[in-house]
């Protein structure tokens, strides 16, 4: 088990006061792995951060030779704030599926709260998945 950083990892909220924030943090097996045992940084907010919103996109469809569940979410956290078992389910992860969690809407992400990924059940083959968070500085 170890800690993988995607590709496209982000530092992100490290802004003027009360300032906008938009991020874009990607998986991408093909880039990425998609090992059951690994936990994926996907980003972390370098400063308090109030998300207003979350939305989870597939940009390709998730595969696995067996029932591979995605959480997304805050490590030490609600680690499935963003991604829960059901809408990470690999049946439901197909191409331009989008899932908004109710419990990540709205949120404070602590100064150097990691966003990561776990995998659950089984390893990926495929998949690119999308968090888009958007919020303000809380400073």
């Amino acid at each position: 088990m170890a800690n993988v950083n995607v590709e496209a990892k982000k530092d992100f909220g490290s802004g003027w006061s009360n300032e906008r924030v938009f991020v874009k943090m990607t998986y991408d097996f093909s880039v990425d792995g998609g090992a059951i045992a690994d936990t994926y940084l996907m980003g972390v907010c370098k400063s308090k951060m109030l998300v207003t919103e979350a939305v989870v996109m597939v940009e390709d469809q998730v595969l696995s030779a067996g029932a591979a569940v995605l959480n997304m979410g805050v490590s030490g956290g609600d680690v499935d704030a963003f991604l829960d078992n059901t809408n990470g389910a690999k049946a439901v992860l197909l191409d331009d599926a989008v899932f908004e969690q109710s419990a990540s809407n709205p949120m404070v992400l602590a100064d150097e709260a990691v966003v990561q990924m776990t995998i659950a059940t089984a390893a990926l083959t495929a998949g690119k998945v999308t968090l888009y968070i958007s919020g303000y500085n809380a400073l």
